[in-house]
This record gives structure tokens, sequence and C-alpha cells, in this order.
């Protein structure tokens, strides 16, 4: 196999490329799916933690706008504290 090796360097170099690139990859999606899956969220008691949603008649989910947030913040007596964080894509 080594001597294989020695006479197609170009082949050599081009899959333990792939190798590397490829145990790269799966190593950081692993530790990513780690993070995000299996580690606790950073909050006292994160299972008290709720990321509320809407729902269409059709059943899509969406995030709930900024006006009904605060109208639950102002008028729902159920939670301790409210927070809301707003993502943008794109």
């Amino acid at each position: 196999a080594l001597r294989q090796m020695r006479r197609a360097p170009g082949f050599t170099l081009a899959a333990l490329a792939t190798l590397v690139l490829g145990i790269g990859a799966a190593v950081t999606i692993a530790s990513v799916v780690r993070a995000v899956v299996f580690e606790p969220l950073p909050f006292a008691e994160p299972d008290r933690v709720v990321f509320p949603e809407m729902l269409t008649p059709d059943e899509q989910r969406f995030s709930i706008a900024e006006a009904v947030f605060l109208d639950w913040q102002r008028e729902v007596r159920s939670f301790e504290e409210t927070a809301a964080i707003h993502v943008r894509s794109g």
C-alpha cells in the first residue's frame, strides 16, 4: 500500500485531504449537535423555559408578533418573567 501511495502522490494527497475534511466535518457537526441538543440551557430552571408560537388554521407555525408579545406580557400573570428575541434571517 505504501508503494502504491509513493507512485501516485497526487491521488494520495487527494485521498488524505478528503479524509481530513470528512473527519473534520463530522467532528464539527457532532460538537454542534451535542452543544445544542444534549447540553442544558444556561438558565437556573431550563425545564421552565417556553418558546410560544402561533398556529394558523392549517397548522403552520410562526413566531408571535411584537404587539402580541407585549399584550401577553401586560395581561398574562402565569409567568414570573417574560422576554423576547428578534431573529433575522437572510
